[in-house]
C-alpha cells in the first residue's frame, strides 16, 4: 500500500486519468442509455489552457560575489556586514581622480578635431562645388573651347555634304558650271546618234523590201522555163530591174549603217567626255566631304577628351570632398569617450541583486586590483528550485517565462520565473534532460528543502470558440467535421477548422459560429459538468510533451 501511495503521489495525472477513463467505462456500461439518437452541445467561447509540470525541491538562491573592474584606492564604503541591499545600491567607490583627467583630455582632443574637420570640409566642399557650377553653367573654357571647333566643323561638313549634293543634281541636269559646254555637246551627239539610227533602220527596211521584190522577180523567172521566149524575155527584165533596185538599197543601207556607227562614236566620246567631267568633280567634292569629316571626327574627339580630362578634374575634387569627409570621421574618437565614460561607471561598485552583504574583503583607503573580490552578497529572501526538462519539452521552456510554484506541504502556490536553462543536455541511463533553475519570493512558511511542483503554461488560449473533444468526427483524411440541422432539420455535416486543444474541449478557429447547435452520436452519456471537471482535473495535473 505504500508503494501504491508514492506511486500515486508522483503520478498524480496518470491515476487521475485512469480514474476518470473506468469511471466513464462504468457509467456506459452499467448505466447505458437505451434511447438511441444524439446528445446536443452548444459552441461556446471558453479558455484553453494547458501545462507542463516539473517537480524539485526548494533551495536558497546562490551567493553572488563583487569583484573590482578597475584598479585604484577606495575612498568610500557605503555599506557594513548585515546590511540589506537593493539592486542598483552602492557598495563602494573607487577614486576617480584619474580616469575623469583622462575623460576631459579626450573631449578636448575631440572638440579640436571636430572644429578641424568642419573647415577642412567646407574648403574641400566649395572647390567640388566651384568648379561643377563653372561647368554646368557652360564657363569651363576647355570644354567651351572644344564645344566651338567641333561645332564649326559639324557647321564646314554640313557645307561639304550640301555642296555634294547641289553638285549631284546640277551634273545630272546639265547646269553645273564649267561642264555645260560638254553636257550639250552630248546631248547634240546623242540627238544625232538617234537621227541615224532611226535612218540606218529605215535603209535596211528598205533593202529587206527591194530583197524580197528581186527574190520573187527571180522565183517568176525561174519558174518561166516552158513559157514562150517573149514572157521569160519580160521576166527577166523585171529581175535584172529588180536587181538594180535591190543593189542600189543594200549600197544607200550600208552608207546609213556607217553613218550610225559614225554617229554612236562620237556620241560615246562625248558620253565618256561627260562622265569623266562628272566623276572628276565628284571625286573632288567627295575629298572635301571627307576632310570635312576629318576634321568634324578630331574636334569631336578633341570635346570628348576635353569633357573626359574635365569630369575627371570635377571627380578628383569631388573624391579629396570625400576623402576630407572620410578622414574627419571622429567614431573612433567617440567610441573611445564613450568607453571610458563606461569604464567609469566601474569605479562605483553597485548591488546587482537585492539582498544582504555578508561579506566585505576591502577597507576605505586600500588599494583595489582588477579582479579583486570586494563584498559577497547573499540572497536571502530569495529562493529557487532546480527542475530536470526532458528533451521531448525542452521547445517550451524559456528563460524569463513565469511559473506558478505548488507547495503541497503548506498548501499554497507561488509565482516565479524561469532564470536559468542548460544548453547541452544531461544524459543519464540514456535519457536526456536539461537542468533549469526557477527563481520566487517565499513567505515565511518556505522552508528549503520543501518538495514542489512547477507549473508552465503550454497552451492558454483566452476567450476562444470551442467544442468538446468527443462531439467531434473525422473524415477519411483526418480533417474534423461536427453534424448540425439544416433548415429542414436534417442533419448535415459541417467541416472544422481546429485550434489549440486541452484534451477535453478543442479550439474552433472557422466553421461554427457562437451559439450554434451541434449534435453528435451517444457514445458515453456523460454531461458538459462532467467534462469541465474532467478538464480541470487535467489541466492542474499536465505533464510536459
Amino acid at each position: 500500500m505504500r508503494k501504491l501511495a508514492e506511486f500515486i503521489k508522483k503520478h498524480k495525472i496518470i491515476t487521475i486519468l485512469l480514474a476518470v477513463a473506468i469511471l466513464l467505462l462504468a457509467k456506459s456500461l452499467f448505466f447505458k442509455d437505451e434511447a438511441a439518437g444524439y446528445l446536443q452541445e452548444t459552441a461556446e467561447k471558453r479558455d484553453i489552457v494547458t501545462y507542463n509540470s516539473f517537480v524539485g525541491n526548494v533551495e536558497p538562491a546562490s551567493d553572488i560575489q563583487l569583484v573590482a573592474q578597475a584598479s585604484e584606492e577606495v575612498v568610500s564604503l557605503a555599506v557594513k556586514n548585515g546590511d540589506k541591499v537593493k539592486t542598483g545600491d552602492v557598495i563602494a567607490e573607487l577614486d576617480t581622480t584619474a580616469i575623469d583627467y583622462n575623460i576631459k583630455l579626450q573631449e578636448a582632443n575631440l572638440e579640436t578635431a571636430k572644429r578641424n574637420n568642419k573647415f577642412n570640409i567646407s574648403d574641400a566642399k566649395h572647390g567640388y562645388e566651384s568648379y561643377k557650377e563653372s561647368i554646368d553653367r557652360g564657363l569651363n573654357t576647355s570644354i567651351e573651347s572644344a564645344r566651338t571647333q567641333m561645332n564649326s566643323a559639324k557647321d564646314a561638313l554640313q557645307d561639304a555634304k550640301d555642296e555634294y549634293e547641289d553638285a549631284k543634281k546640277s551634273l545630272e541636269n546639265g547646269s553645273y558650271e564649267g561642264i555645260q559646254s560638254i553636257y550639250l555637246q552630248r546631248e547634240q551627239a546623242y540627238r544625232a546618234y538617234l537621227s541615224a539610227s532611226q535612218a540606218s533602220s529605215d535603209a535596211y527596211r528598205t533593202y529587206s523590201s527591194k530583197y524580197k521584190e528581186y527574190t520573187e522577180a527571180k522565183k517568176a523567172y525561174d519558174d518561166a522555163v516552158n513559157s514562150s521566149a517573149e514572157n521569160i524575155a519580160i521576166l527577166k527584165t523585171a529581175m535584172d530591174s529588180a536587181k538594180m533596185a535591190m543593189d542600189s538599197a543594200k549600197t544607200q543601207a550600208d552608207a546609213a549603217d556607217r553613218s550610225y556607227e559614225n554617229a554612236r562614236d562620237t556620241y560615246n566620246d562625248t558620253d565618256t567626255a561627260y562622265k569623266n567631267s562628272k566623276k572628276s568633280i565628284l571625286k573632288k567634292l567627295e575629298s572635301a566631304v571627307d576632310t570635312a569629316q576629318t576634321g568634324y571626327d578630331t574636334a569631336k574627339k578633341n570635346f570628348e577628351i576635353a569633357e573626359f580630362q574635365v569630369n575627371q578634374q570635377l571627380e578628383s575634387y569631388e573624391a579629396a570632398y570625400d576623402k576630407t569627409k572620410a578622414l574627419s570621421d571622429v567614431s573612433a574618437a567617440e567610441i573611445q569617450l564613450n568607453q571610458l565614460k563606461a569604464t567609469r561607471a566601474d569605479y562605483i561598485i553597485k548591488a546587482p541583486c537585492d539582498g544582504t552583504v555578508t561579506q566585505l574583503s576591502l577597507e576605505k583607503g586600500e588599494m583595489a586590483t582588477m579582479g579583486m573580490p570586494v563584498a559577497t552578497i547573499s540572497n536571502l529572501d530569495g529562493m529557487q528550485v532546480n527542475i530536470k526538462v526532458d528533451e521531448y519539452t525542452i521547445k517550451n521552456v524559456h528563460v524569463s517565462s513565469p511559473v506558478k510554484i505548488l507547495i503541497d506541504a503548506i498548501d499554497k502556490e507561488y509565482e516565479g520565473i524561469l532564470i536559468e536553462v542548460d544548453k547541452t543536455a544531461t544524459v543519464e541511463g540514456g535519457v536526456s534532460y536539461f537542468n533549469a533553475k526557477v527563481s520566487f519570493t517565499p513567505d515565511e512558511l518556505v522552508k528549503a528543502g520543501m518538495s514542489v511542483e512547477v507549473k508552465l503554461t503550454r497552451i492558454d488560449e483566452r476567450n476562444v470558440l470551442s467544442v468538446s473533444q468527443v462531439s467531434l468526427q473525422y473524415n477519411e483524411d483526418n480533417t474534423a467535421y461536427v453534424l448540425v440541422k439544416d433548415a429542414g432539420g436534417s442533419m448535415e455535416q459541417r467541416q472544422l477548422v481546429l485550434g489549440a486543444s486541452d484534451g477535453i474541449y478543442v479550439e474552433v478557429k472557422d466553421g461554427l459560429s457562437e451559439g450554434e447547435e451541434i449534435f453528435y452520436p451517444k457514445k458515453f452519456d456523460f454531461n458538459m459538468e462532467e467534462m469541465d471537471s474532467m478538464r480541470e482535473a487535467r489541466n492542474s495535473m499536465m505533464l510536459g510533451e
